[in-house]
């Protein structure tokens, strides 16, 4: 083997699945309406945007040709969200901010639609559902980090390679997009990871928050499968983080 596998870059967390950003939002501008406040998203470049008068970078990712995840930081140590399906002219809010032992917590999840000049707006919005219980599924980060999710309709039980970072379940919250698309929101006393799954062909897009990185959101991206078993046995166990 000569030196090409030197150039492996994973990230910070491994994120050997995570798609390269999209640009294709550059130039335009959503306007979003919810039931209590209207807001406007205005991409004036590849990587900043205009949030409500205030300009910030952002980064975003295609879950489908219509379907994108956009995500940013606030200087407040807020992180949103958007997932914007351009086709149905639906969106999810999805705000986390962060307690005072830096514990992070939900402050919006909102729904809404995206303004059109001369169309009329969509009168049934994204909801939450339940529909992922009696589910189990693999999702695969990178060659060295899996974990197995199983639902309820209240919990999620979360198992990794990472033994450390097992428990007991969890609350979680689901979003239903499509037909086929969820976005899935599980949280511990530390991180909150957020993820968009496309189960059409089992690929997932998201993003991670800690307090320190609120501003800066951890793009994210796996490869899954329904699983039988709480343990794929091909991919190897690792007992210990490792500096990226």
């Amino acid at each position: 083997m000569n030196n090409l596998k030197s150039k492996i870059d994973y990230g910070q967390w491994g994120q050997q699945f995570t798609p390269p950003y999209c640009y294709e939002l550059a130039g335009k501008t959503l306007k979003l309406k919810f039931e209590l406040y209207e807001a406007s998203a205005e991409f004036v470049s590849d990587t900043e945007l205009i949030w409500n008068g205030e300009r910030l970078p952002y980064w975003c990712l295609k879950a489908t040709n219509r379907v994108y995840l956009i995500c940013f930081g606030l200087p407040s140590n807020r992180c949103v969200t958007l997932i914007a399906d351009i086709e149905t002219k639906l969106v999810t809010l999805d705000e986390t901010a962060f307690d005072e032992v830096e514990k992070p917590y939900k402050s919006a999840v909102d729904f809404g639609t995206i303004a059109v000049d001369g169309e009329s707006a969509p009168t049934e919005l994204h909801a939450f559902t339940t529909e992922l219980a009696d589910n189990r599924f693999l999702w695969i980060f990178c060659e060295t980090y899996w974990h197995v999710e199983s639902y309820t309709e209240t919990e999620c039980t979360h198992i990794c390679n990472y033994p450390e970072f097992n428990g007991a379940g969890q609350p979680y919250q689901a979003v239903k997009i499509t037909d086929t698309l969820y976005w899935v929101i599980n949280q511990d006393a530390h991180e909150s990871i957020c993820m968009l799954y496309n189960l059409a062909n089992m690929t997932s897009v998201g993003r991670s928050v800690v307090y320190q990185s609120a501003k800066t959101p951890v793009a994210q991206g796996a490869i899954g499968a329904f699983s039988d078993t709480i343990e794929p046995p091909a991919i190897p166990t690792v007992v210990q983080l490792t500096a990226a």
